[in-house]
């Protein structure tokens, strides 16, 4: 249980550090704009302190129940993917942008695993962007 801990801080601290270091290209990149709310689904508090440098009235919420302009969904590995496909997708329907950032790392989901996962739930791979170590993927629903 605290190798898992420990790791899950590692790549958070690895996120926290890819936006930080590019917060505005970031924002811009994934369509996050002016007085946007962001719905961010596998970030802690410290992620989301980091996001705290997106433009003017961005808000972040964690919460399913709330509308999102944009969804982030950040996958450790593939079966953090489904299950987060399977359980968060659902509500972000209505969003202008969703997003799965995945890193780079050995093990973690690649755009094709990204890709293949999505559409056993309707959902299709569009672009990509770099985040530091990460990898965002564009999602779109199709159904």
């Amino acid at each position: 249980m605290f190798g898992v801990l420990v790791r899950r801080w590692l790549v958070l601290r690895r996120t926290v550090s890819a936006m930080t270091t590019s917060s505005s290209s970031t924002a811009s990149n994934l369509g996050i704009d002016e007085g946007n709310r962001v719905r961010l689904i596998g970030g802690t508090a410290e992620l989301e302190v980091a996001l705290g440098q997106l433009p003017d009235g961005v808000t972040v919420t964690p919460l399913g129940s709330e509308t999102a302009n944009v969804g982030v969904v950040v996958v450790e590995d593939e079966s953090d993917l489904r299950e987060r496909l399977f359980t968060e997708l659902e509500g972000l329907k209505g969003a202008n942008h969703v997003w799965v950032l995945s890193t780079t790392v050995n093990g973690a989901p690649d755009v094709e695993a990204i890709g293949k996962e999505a559409a056993v739930v309707s959902w299709e791979a569009g672009q990509t962007v770099a985040v530091g170590d990460w990898t965002a993927v564009e999602l779109t629903f199709t159904s």
